[in-house]
């Protein structure tokens, strides 16, 4: 069957197996930590026992006399570190000794003098009248100017309004997902170069990063990464390859450096922390006149902030809208892009907006959001720009349908279940700002071999799923079976071209768009020999299965492995990607207008909440995302499926908590900041899961990207809480003690 753009798919949507996932399960991958050479030394990293100062000494002798030890930096050396002093256990030396345990002793013996300056590192107190500055920004704790989206005339519209109301909701906690693998780097030099095997996101940004740090041409950084864990977000920025170089350099011999949990949780970004004040005016009927709204993003020691307000910006149909987001600087860890980038935080917010307004129209709140939600006829409100895709009522419905929510419906704390437990359900559905087309240079290099069977070199880290997704594109554009094709290298900057980052679900529209014009470009080699041999026109060929073949006569046809063998030169493929455009015609809009994509996600939940422990009890769920289209099966079920567990995370699990008085984290391993595991997700459930195709007139074959959208709709069991209690819980994460609280138990 031919797909909208004329093709007939042979390779893309099947059950395609990962191709390492074998190496994978059985351990023989190989990850940064897993490189060893002979005389390699240790690193280890010493952070700030305070969390504000500038440092006015250090002494390094005691730890340079230690036996053993064979390098010692200073912040003074690397041009990564300072001597002012933002957060506690932030980076201000490091040791390379012949054992890692002598490596932590030493650290113990480096002595540091500070002038310590006051902290704060709660963001509400750092906003309060008199708080001490934190460092962050120039005399004050939050950022001077604020990020704003303005459209229409919010004043205007606030008049017309039938009735306004309005809410302040938050804190969502920041935190850091603490995932299994540390940070890791082993590096050495050969020469004036420095080779560095390391666990990121982002190879070639890396590389730039380091290149930057220690003032040497680029082509002097030769950066790997092969086996990387899941990064979400957090494998990338400053990790720790300058530290390993820098001692290696001194030291003279390879150094290894594994982050301890402390620092992994200390230094990596987390997710930004969330607060907001909305106004919403409304007509009778539910449309929406005005939204106002302030939103504030627990920034860090970096100060960075969320994009919250992307859920209502894009979902929501209203002329007249006003956002200012500002970032709050505070004593803690860098903040940063992380899996989903604020949008799991925004749709929180966004979703109990939404049933507010329901409960005081007295609507069922799907019938509120069949109302006021964009359709697929609209261009992009603010720019105009016709979206690529667009299914946002649909995939609603779908959640809806997931598990009967319309009909499921009762007015908050209304239904209790015989067993006496409260009975809620709640839904959810958002524009993700996610999934679509990435800024940046994404390129790829594919290898014919003389037996007609392909290798592509991948310049992204082997996070997620796209050496299968790539196999897939490439196999199905060259005609090949799916498995003459292979990944020849990947996450190295020697051989492969620049593939961009791991970040913000940008793989399938930036490697995957490369990797399919790397393979026309193969594609169209061949079929100049083939169209010689065969005697036909180029135009007139083929190709499936691993054969060329003439579509006005298939009886004429040869193998790949048979061109290849009369092509003299070899053929190697070239392709970048291209920038967000129309490749079919949509919505009145012609091929090559500029257009956007972005994910679409949501959700709907059925809880059980004990009103005596305040345990909550998953009846019924479904998560339901966009996909463009499914290049790989497994691909796509193991990303959705792992956004339940992530969703379960965001709402139940993750905290980080911090002593006022130290400014240092009290939750940084797997027992104080606990994961969901199998033991929490009913079996009963079955992991119900909808994956919906809006085939993507931008995307790669039509797809897009989803590895963040999959996790951005917790909302849905939060507000499923919210209508069993009948009332708002304003802070995540949702714990039995607050929702004691909240039915006035506790």
């Amino acid at each position: 069957m031919a797909d909208e753009f004329g093709q007939d798919l042979a390779v893309i949507g099947k059950f395609n197996a990962d191709p390492h996932g074998d190496h994978l399960v059985t351990g023989k991958f190989d990850f940064a930590a897993d490189h060893d050479f002979p005389g390699m030394l240790y690193g280890a990293i010493m952070g700030s026992n305070v969390s504000h100062a500038k440092i006015l000494s250090m002494d390094t002798s005691a730890a340079e006399a230690l036996d053993g030890v064979k390098a010692v930096i200073t912040y003074a050396e690397n041009p990564r570190w300072s001597d002012i002093v933002l957060m506690y256990n932030m980076p201000i030396a490091a040791v390379a000794a012949t054992d890692p345990d002598i490596a932590e002793r030493a650290l113990e013996l480096i002595k540091v003098e500070y002038e310590v300056r006051p902290h704060v590192v709660d963001p509400d107190d750092a906003l309060k009248e008199g708080a001490p500055v934190t460092g962050v920004f120039a005399g004050a704790n939050i950022s001077a100017t604020p990020v704003q989206v303005i459209r229409g005339d919010v004043e205007a519209g606030f008049k017309e309004a039938a009735g306004t109301f309005e809410m302040t909701i938050g804190w969502q906690q920041y935190y850091q997902h603490n995932q299994i693998e540390t940070d890791s780097t082993t590096a050495y030099w050969a020469g004036d170069d420095a080779y560095c095997y390391s666990k990121n996101q982002n190879p070639f940004s890396q590389q730039s990063s380091v290149s930057s740090a220690l003032k040497m041409p680029r082509h002097r950084v030769h950066l790997f990464t092969h086996g990387t864990g899941g990064g979400y977000g957090g494998g990338g920025g400053s990790l720790c390859e300058v530290e390993a170089l820098l001692l290696s350099k001194k030291a003279g011999a390879p150094v290894k450096i594994i982050k301890s949990r402390r620092h992994q949780v200390t230094h990596n970004n987390h997710q930004y922390g969330c607060k907001a004040w909305i106004k919403v005016g409304y007509k009778s009927d539910g449309s929406l006149t005005a939204i106002d709204s302030i939103w504030w993003s627990d920034g860090g020691r970096n100060g960075a902030r969320g994009t919250f307000v992307n859920n209502l910006q894009y979902s929501w149909k209203c002329a007249n809208l006003r956002s200012l987001t500002h970032a709050i600087g505070t004593n803690k860890g860098t903040t940063g892009p992380y899996r989903c980038v604020a949008h799991p935080a925004g749709g929180w917010v966004c979703e109990m907006v939404l049933d507010e307004l329901a409960k005081r129209l007295n609507m069922n709140p799907m019938a509120l959001r069949r109302k006021i939600m964009v359709t697929a006829d609209m261009a992009d409100q603010d720019t105009k720009t016709p979206y690529a895709s667009y299914i946002l009522l649909d995939l609603l419905e779908e959640c809806n349908k997931g598990i009967g929510y319309e009909a499921k419906y009762h007015l908050p704390g209304t239904k209790t279940l015989p067993d006496g437990r409260l009975h809620g359900v709640g839904i959810s559905a958002h524009i993700d700002g996610h999934g679509g087309g990435p800024s940046g240079v994404r390129g790829c290099i594919i290898n014919m071999t003389e037996d007609g069977k392909c290798l592509y070199n991948q310049g992204m880290s082997r996070c997620q799923s796209m050496h299968p997704l790539s196999q897939a594109i490439i196999a199905e554009t060259l005609g090949l079976k799916y498995e003459d094709v292979r990944v020849g290298d990947w996450g190295n900057t020697d051989v492969c071209a620049e593939g961009g980052q791991q970040t913000g679900s940008t793989g399938t529209m930036g490697f995957g768009a490369a990797a399919m014009r790397a393979a026309e470009d193969a594609r169209a080699q061949i079929f100049v020999q083939a169209a010689k041999t065969l005697g036909v026109p180029e135009a007139d060929l083929d190709a499936r299965d691993s054969k060329v073949f003439s579509k006005t006569d298939p009886t004429k046809t040869m193998t790949h492995a048979q061109v290849m063998a009369k092509i003299a030169t070899p053929v190697i493929g070239r392709g970048v990607r291209w920038d967000p455009q129309l490749r079919k015609e949509r919505g009145g809009f012609p091929v090559g207008t500029p257009c956007v994509t972005r994910g679409c996600c949501g959700a709907a939940a059925e809880v059980a909440v004990d009103p005596e422990t305040g345990e909550v009890e998953i009846l019924d769920f479904i998560n339901v995302v966009d996909y463009g289209r499914v290049i790989t099966k497994q691909g796509a079920e193991s990303q959705i499926i792992n956004g339940l567990d992530a969703m379960l995370n965001q709402l139940f699990m993750y905290e980080q908590v911090y002593d006022k008085n130290t400014g240092a984290p009290l939750t940084f391993d797997h027992v104080d900041n606990k994961l969901v595991t199998s033991l929490d997700i009913p079996q009963k459930l079955g992991l119900k899961f909808k994956m919906m195709e809006s085939i993507d007139v931008n995307g790669p074959y039509g797809a897009k990207g989803v590895g963040e959208p999959c996790t951005s709709s917790y909302s849905a069991i939060a507000n499923a809480i919210c209508n069993a209690i009948g009332s708002w819980i304003l802070t995540v994460p949702y714990t039995p003690q607050k929702i004691l609280q909240a039915l006035g138990k506790a």
